[in-house]
């Protein structure tokens, strides 16, 4: 019992850890005039009317990141990203880490994860022992282990992904996407108002590095990215 309570205390500690590493200055590209989710939601809605799709689509992300997840705003924002073909292309291309655990991570719901984790752990461990002594059937702790691992994997994916930043392209054109800080470096590929990046801390003047997709990862000027 002494090893699953000094487990237990490294699970709180690490996510005490990458809570703390996730606390960032707000990107200079933010409105003054639209602080709250709220704005950035009531924005959004007048930008989808005027049916600027792409622009709608960067701030919905940023309502749904200060909202913590609100369920209008998940709605509005599937229904604009839908009428938007030109994000499906790098959508679709990104990692498993990037589509799942970050937006997973930034929802909140890391805490329960965890919380249910925990939970598991105590349970599986007290089921474990009393099959053993017991010669209870395997077969129910091997499904209640199963479920354990999945939570584990949800947990340290989540407490992993507290930690990467994010940032939405938003400019007035699809800027360049290239290979080095600056314009006389090559162009990679232009980018999509409105595709969630995610930055990889480095930053050169007016650049900023941010990996685009699994594979593609480039330099884009700072004022064309909106912090999440």
């Amino acid at each position: 019992m002494k090893a699953l309570r000094h487990l237990q205390i490294l699970w709180l500690a690490l996510f005490i850890f990458f809570n703390v590493t996730t606390l960032r200055a707000q990107s200079t590209n933010d409105s003054p005039q639209l602080k709250t989710g709220a704005d950035y939601f009531n924005a959004a809605n007048a930008l989808y009317k005027q049916n600027k799709i792409l622009e709608a689509v960067a701030y919905y992300e940023k309502a749904l990141r200060l909202s913590g997840g609100n369920s209008d705003i998940k709605y509005n924002l599937k229904l604009a990203t839908k009428s938007a073909p030109e994000l499906q292309k790098f959508n679709n291309a990104k990692s498993f880490y990037q589509s799942i655990f970050v937006p997973l991570a930034k929802t909140g719901l890391t805490f329960w994860i965890c919380i249910v984790f925990v939970i598991s752990s105590i349970a599986f461990t007290l089921s474990y022992f009393k099959s053993v002594r017991s010669g209870g059937s395997k077969l129910f702790v091997a499904i209640f282990g199963s479920i354990h691992l999945l939570f584990f994997i949800l947990c340290l994916g989540c407490l992993f992904a507290k930690s990467t930043s994010e940032a939405v392209i938003y400019a007035p054109a699809f800027p360049a996407l290239r290979s080095g800080p600056g314009t006389t470096f090559t162009e990679v590929e232009k980018l999509p108002v409105g595709l969630v990046v995610n930055p990889t801390g480095n930053t050169k003047e007016d650049w900023i590095q941010i990996q685009v997709t699994k594979d593609s990862t480039g330099w884009i000027e700072k004022k064309d990215v909106l912090e999440l």
